[in-house]
């Protein structure tokens, strides 16, 4: 019974409390650079706001900024991939 306290302190030592908490923000699906844009303002309207701190609006904006160049890729690749459409295929020979 009088081993509370030191209960406590291995459950903390298996369990760390968390150091950041959920940012607080409803963001839209990015799927477009539009909706890039309208996130990376909702997050800085969010912080004008005081809703999150300044550290927090730069770890979403990174984010944010991450989903863009990977859709910017993307696009990238499938504009190529179409331009190659209408060659013809290439055929593979074997060497004598």
């Amino acid at each position: 019974m009088g081993h509370d306290g030191a209960m406590r302190l291995c459950v903390e030592r298996m369990i760390p409390p968390r150091r950041e908490r959920p940012v607080p923000l409803q963001l839209p699906r990015i799927e477009t650079d539009a909706d890039a844009r309208q996130a990376a303002a909702d997050v800085i309207e969010a912080l004008a706001e005081g809703e999150v701190t300044p550290k927090e609006a730069e770890h979403v904006l990174r984010t944010i900024a991450v989903a863009a160049v990977i859709l910017q890729s993307s696009e990238v690749t499938v504009r190529r991939l179409g331009d190659r459409a209408d060659e013809a295929p290439r055929q593979l020979t074997a060497l004598p």
